[in-house]
């Protein structure tokens, strides 16, 4: 897959808000090994690599993928970002713009970004739909 890697680790920044951590507890299980992705302060910012087509969060001693589920219902509307445990449970990503600039991140063709009205939470738009956000990828 094209563009696929990133040379570097980086944080992602929505409209000002960064990509924030996962918790670090036992809600992952209890959540199937996943949880929803959330943005937050820069103080909680996840660091992420982008290898072969997969965001993962960088420096951990337990792997974690951010991405779409693999398995979700057919529908042309916005959908969950998650983080996971299984890097199989995850549809692979790639960005879009320059390697030493990307300016948005796509898995399926969908954007990932944040709307209006749901600022905490990270979502993958379809192509026709305004992503409501800005982002910025800030290298480590």
């Amino acid at each position: 897959m094209e563009n696929a890697n990133l040379p570097r680790p980086f944080l992602i920044e929505f409209n000002g808000r960064f990509v924030a951590n996962p918790p670090m507890d036992d809600s992952m299980e209890d959540l199937g090994g996943r949880v929803p992705a959330k943005v937050g302060d820069r103080k909680d910012a996840a660091v992420f690599t982008l290898r072969d087509g997969y965001l993962c969060k960088a420096g951990q001693n337990q792997e974690m993928t951010f991405g779409r589920f693999k398995i979700e219902p057919l529908a042309f509307m916005p959908m969950p970002v998650y983080w996971m445990l299984n890097r199989n449970m995850a549809q692979p990503c790639k960005y879009n713009g320059e390697e030493n600039s990307p300016k948005l991140f796509e898995s399926s063709g969908f954007h990932i970004g944040v709307l209006p009205g749901e600022e905490n939470l990270v979502r993958a738009m379809p192509p026709h739909m305004f992503p409501g956000s800005e982002m910025k990828v800030h290298w480590q």
